[in-house]
């Protein structure tokens, strides 16, 4: 069985507060690099696979803002 991580940089769609992803690269210096030019919140997640199969994620960064302010 082939085993492989990668770091996938996830963002928030701000209409519909749900998350999509922007890419995977295979170092974490790569996402960070790509990551830290985004606006929003953005994420960036180490992925484990096992074949084609996902066997653990985890969120290792979280960029942008966290706690916005309320709207008035």
């Amino acid at each position: 069985m082939a085993r492989w991580e990668q770091y996938e940089i996830w963002t928030e769609k701000k209409d519909a507060k749900k998350w999509e992803i922007l890419g995977a690269f295979p170092a974490v210096e790569l996402a960070s690099a790509m990551a830290s030019g985004r606006s929003g919140r953005v994420r960036i997640i180490q992925t484990t696979y096992e074949d084609d199969k996902l066997i653990s994620q985890e969120v290792i960064a979280e960029l942008g803002l966290l706690n916005p302010e309320p709207s008035s």
